[in-house]
């Protein structure tokens, strides 16, 4: 896979990726919820080493739920991260889990100043 892309193509990715996501977001606000609680928890709190893979495993099932229609997602390739099958790498998951929270947080800002909500009086 040696493909070269420009920034356009790179930002037109990153823009189809980011309303897969939304599309996935609205169908399943639930899941997202939890999804963002659970890696929110692993980024800022102390893991116990046993509950990385339970964890792990819960953050995949729940990424397959949502990512079940789409490959475009940011969950994409986040669920094959966190898969069991390559969940060997445990030492890196907390890292995962760090990219993952930055790139929900840059879609929720992402959602926020592309719908422009007004207050009705």
């Amino acid at each position: 896979m040696n493909e070269t892309l420009s920034i356009v193509d790179l930002e037109n990715r990153w823009e189809k990726s980011l309303m897969a996501t939304e599309a996935l977001v609205v169908q399943y606000p639930e899941t997202y919820r939890e999804i963002k609680s659970l890696v929110k928890e692993v980024v800022t709190r102390t893991l116990d080493i046993g509950d990385y893979l339970p964890t792990a495993e819960r953050l995949v099932s729940l990424m397959q739920e949502m990512d079940a229609v789409t490959a475009d997602s940011i969950f994409h390739f986040f669920r094959e991260q966190f898969s069991p099958t390559s969940i060997g790498k445990l030492k890196l998951f907390r890292f995962e889990c760090m990219d993952l929270y930055e790139l929900m947080k840059a879609f929720d800002a992402w959602r926020l100043k592309s719908h422009h909500l007004g207050v009705i009086k």
